[in-house]
C-alpha cells in the first residue's frame, strides 16, 4: 500500500510538473496581446507564425481587442493576477501607468544582456518608453500625426496644395474656397448657405486633444502644462488664441464639421467630404482603399513653429511573467528585421527599426510618405504624470462644450485651470 501511495504521489509531481511547463523539458506557452483593426491583428498573426515556426520550445497565443476595449482588459487582468506575458503599450498614456503600478518589468537589463544596440532604432524612439532612466517597453513602432490632403479636391478648386510651409490661416483660406454647399456655393462667397454644407475644406478633431491641440499649442508659443506639470495653461493668449481658431473653423467659417457631426459621418477624408484633416500614419490602410480620387501627406500648417505629435508603442513583458527570458525573446523579434519587414507591408505604422523605416515603409502610396520620418524632427515631448489622462478627459469634454456653444471660452479655461490642479494632486 505504501509503495501505491508512493508511486502516485510521484505520479502526480510528474503531471504537475508537466502542467506547469517551465521550458526546461516542454515547450513554453507565451500569450501576447495588443489592440488594432482587423487588418492590424491579420499582420500581428503572420508575424507570430512565423515567431512560433523559428522557435520549436515557444508557442505564443495572440490575443487582442479593439483599442476601447483593449486597456480595461489589460487592467482587469492585471488586477486579477492574469495578465499576458508580453503585451502591447502605448507610451504616451500608459508606460508611467504601469510602471508605477510594478506591473511591467525593466527590460533594461535584458537589452545589456543581449547586447542589443538601441542605436539601431529610430530617433528618440527609446526615450519614448523611458520612465525615470528605465527602459519599460521596446519600440515597436512610430506613428506621426500629419496633414492628409484631397489632391483631386485641390485641383478641383484650381488650387495650390499644401505644402509642408503652410500657415494655419493659408489653411483657413483654402478651406473656404473647399467647402461647398449643396448649391454649389463655397464658404467665401456671400450667398453660401451653412445649414445644407455637402462638403468641408477641413476638420481638426478637438476630442483629439494629445494629436491636435496640445501640438497646436505648442506651435503657437505656449503649451497646454505648466513647466512643472501640476496644472494647465488654458487662459494663456497662446492656447486661447488656438481653441478660438478651432471654434471658428465651425462656428464663424463652417469650413470644418464638428466633432459630433463627424461621429455620424464615417470616415468623411475617405468619402471625399473633407479635403484636409490631420490623422496618423495607422490610417494608411484604411485611405488606400479609397477610389474616385488622389490624395497625399504633407507637414501640417503652423503658427510660430513646426510641432507635432509623434507617438510610438511598444512591447512590455509582465512583471510576474513566469518566463522572462522566452518573453524577451518575443519582445526582441517583435523589434527585429523580419517581424518589422512585414509590418512596413501591411503598412498601418512606421517600423522602429530605422533601416526598415527608411526602405521598405517608402514603398507604395502615398507619394510623400517620407512626410511621416521627416516629422519625428518636429516631435513634441508628451511626458506621463500622474492625472495627464483624467486633465486630456476634462479638456476633451470641455472643448466639446465650447466647440457646441454650450459654454463660453473664459468659462471652459478657467474650469479647465482650476480642476486640473486638484486631478494631477489627487494623481500625485
Amino acid at each position: 500500500m505504501k509503495k501505491f501511495v508512493l508511486l502516485m504521489m510521484t505520479f502526480m509531481l510528474v503531471l504537475i510538473g508537466c502542467s506547469t511547463n517551465d521550458g526546461k523539458d516542454g515547450k513554453v506557452t507565451l500569450r501576447y496581446s495588443r489592440w488594432g483593426t482587423p487588418e492590424e491583428i491579420k499582420g500581428t498573426q503572420d508575424i507570430i507564425d512565423k515567431f512560433n515556426s523559428s522557435h520549436p520550445n515557444i508557442e505564443v497565443k495572440l490575443e487582442y481587442a479593439d483599442w476601447e476595449n483593449y486597456w480595461t482588459k489589460l487592467q482587469t487582468q492585471q488586477a486579477g493576477g492574469k495578465a499576458p506575458d508580453v503585451f502591447l503599450l502605448d507610451s504616451a498614456f500608459f508606460i508611467g501607468t504601469f510602471a508605477e503600478k510594478n506591473a511591467i518589468q525593466d527590460l533594461t537589463p535584458f537589452v545589456q544582456k543581449s547586447n542589443l544596440d538601441l542605436n539601431q532604432f529610430l530617433p528618440g524612439l527609446t526615450n519614448i518608453h523611458t520612465y525615470k532612466e528605465k527602459l519599460y517597453a521596446l519600440p515597436r513602432d512610430l506613428n506621426s500625426i500629419i496633414m492628409f490632403y484631397n489632391k483631386s479636391l485641390f485641383e478641383k478648386a484650381k488650387l495650390d496644395v499644401p505644402n509642408g510651409t503652410w500657415t494655419w490661416d493659408q489653411a483657413l483660406q483654402a478651406a473656404l474656397k473647399l467647402t461647398v454647399d449643396k448649391n454649389g456655393k463655397t464658404a467665401d462667397q456671400p450667398d453660401f448657405d451653412p445649414k445644407n454644407i455637402v462638403q468641408y475644406g477641413i476638420f481638426l478633431n478637438d476630442q483629439n486633444v494629445d494629436n491636435t491641440v496640445e501640438p497646436m499649442m505648442i506651435q503657437n508659443g505656449g503649451h497646454m502644462f505648466n513647466g512643472d506639470y501640476t496644472g494647465t495653461t488654458m487662459a494663456t493668449a497662446e492656447s486661447q488664441q488656438v481653441l478660438g481658431f478651432l471654434h471658428d473653423l465651425v462656428n464663424k467659417y463652417h469650413v470644418s464639421p464638428s466633432s459630433e457631426m463627424v461621429a455620424n459621418m464615417g470616415t468623411p477624408f475617405a468619402t471625399g467630404k473633407v479635403a484636409m484633416t490631420m490623422d496618423g500614419s495607422w490610417m494608411l490602410p484604411e485611405y488606400n482603399k479609397t477610389q474616385g480620387f488622389e490624395w497625399d501627406v504633407t507637414l501640417p500648417p503652423i503658427y510660430k513653429k513646426q510641432a507635432l505629435a509623434v507617438q510610438s508603442v511598444g512591447n512590455a513583458m509582465a512583471a510576474k511573467t513566469k518566463y522572462p527570458d522566452q518573453a524577451w525573446e518575443l519582445i526582441r523579434y517583435l523589434s527585429g528585421e523580419e517581424a518589422q519587414k512585414i509590418m512596413a507591408k501591411e503598412g498601418s505604422s512606421i517600423p522602429a527599426l530605422k533601416s526598415i523605416a527608411e526602405s521598405d515603409f517608402l514603398q507604395g502610396a502615398p507619394t510623400n510618405r517620407k512626410a511621416f520620418l521627416d516629422a519625428t524632427e518636429f516631435g513634441i515631448s508628451q511626458p506621463w504624470f500622474p492625472g495627464r489622462a483624467e486633465v486630456i478627459d476634462l479638456m476633451a469634454q470641455e472643448f466639446k462644450s465650447y466647440m457646441t456653444n454650450i459654454k463660453k471660452l473664459d468659462e471652459i479655461v478657467t474650469k479647465i485651470d482650476k480642476d486640473s490642479q486638484e486631478k494631477i494632486k489627487a494623481g500625485n
